[in-house]
This record gives structure tokens, C-alpha cells and sequence, in this order.
């Protein structure tokens, strides 16, 4: 958000129109939060210690369990809104949805890039393969830079801050290391 920009409270409805595309993609990138979140929560109760310890806490819901609960609730609203139909579906959204689609969706697109990115390196595509790919990213990544999408920030993700500050991590214990370029750079 821009100094000049004052965000408006999580609150706040506005109407937003999406393409399909990008509507069946919010749901995948929910999708793909949910089962980040369900993959914690079994290694975490597979893990005696750790299940000792979160059976000790006070709290009856864990962090954990209300993030999940909201990636669920989330995922059931995009399915209601996900119509077939061949024109932009226009939707009643609160601009605290909106944040958290913004980042559902950002952590998906990393984790879609860093999988082709590493198909790329290991297959022989032709190159109509990579401009296809190379192609649906880029228009999912548009999503963010026009709209309301664009002026939001995103809400902090459990498993997208861990995510993050193991990169950080990564790249601090090893200086000058440096990710492979990306094709066309």
C-alpha cells in the first residue's frame, strides 16, 4: 500500500469481477493451502512431542486449527462462487477476503513457479511447452497488479511465513548463492 493509499478495513464489501480462470485458480490455490495445512497438523499429531506439547496448552483450538478452519471456509466460499459460465462472475467480497486470496494465491504461484522451474531444469520440453506454461503463470501473476488485488496487502499465512524465513535462512548460511536465472533473462 502506497503512503498516500489508506487500505480500508478488512470489513469492507466491494464488488469484483474475475474471469473464470482466475476464480478456478483462487480455489486451487485455497485447495493447495488446505492440504499444507492438514499435512502440518498429521506431522505434528504423528510426532509424539510435539502432540504432547500442544495437548499441555490451554487454548482448545491451536493457531493451527483456526487457520485451517479459515482455509476451509474459504475454500467453500469459492466453490459456491465458482459457476460455470463464459463471462466474469461478479462477487460481494469483503476487502479482508481479498487479502487473504491475495496471499493463498501468491504462495501458490511460488510453489507453482518453483515446480516448473525445476521441471524445466530436469526435462527436454519444446518450447511451445514453456510458452504455454511460462504464459498461464504470468496471467495469474497479472491478477496482482491491477485492482483491488494490487492495492491490498496480503494477510500474513502460517505456513507462508515459515516458508519465508527458511529461504532467508538458506540464503544468509550460504553468501553469494544466487537462484538459476530465469529462461529469457
Amino acid at each position: 500500500m502506497t503512503g498516500e493509499q489508506k487500505e480500508p478495513p478488512d470489513d469492507r464489501s466491494c464488488t469484483v469481477a474475475f474471469d473464470v480462470q482466475s476464480l478456478r485458480f483462487m480455489l486451487k490455490a485455497a485447495q493447495f493451502y488446505r492440504g499444507r495445512l492438514e499435512e502440518a497438523v498429521k506431522g505434528i499429531k504423528e510426532d509424539p512431542s510435539l502432540a504432547e506439547i500442544l495437548s499441555l496448552a490451554e487454548e482448545r483450538e491451536t493457531l493451527l486449527d483456526r487457520e485451517l478452519s479459515q482455509a476451509q471456509r474459504a475454500e467453500e466460499w469459492l466453490n459456491g462462487q465458482s459457476k460455470p459460465s463464459p463471462h466474469d462472475i461478479s462477487l460481494q467480497i469483503s476487502h479482508g477476503m481479498i487479502r487473504y486470496l491475495k496471499a493463498v494465491c501468491r504462495l501458490y504461484l511460488r510453489h507453482l513457479r518453483k515446480s516448473w522451474d525445476e521441471a524445466v531444469s530436469r526435462l527436454s520440453l519444446p518450447s511451445v511447452a514453456f510458452e504455454n506454461v511460462d504464459r498461464t503463470l504470468a496471467h495469474f501473476e497479472e491478477l496482482f497488479q491491477s485492482g483491488v488485488l494490487a492495492t491490498a496487502t496480503e494477510i500474513p499465512l502460517m505456513l507462508a511465513d515459515q516458508a519465508e524465513a527458511r529461504t532467508q535462512k538458506t540464503e544468509a548460511a550460504e553468501p553469494g548463492s544466487q537462484p538459476p536465472p530465469r529462461r529469457g533473462s
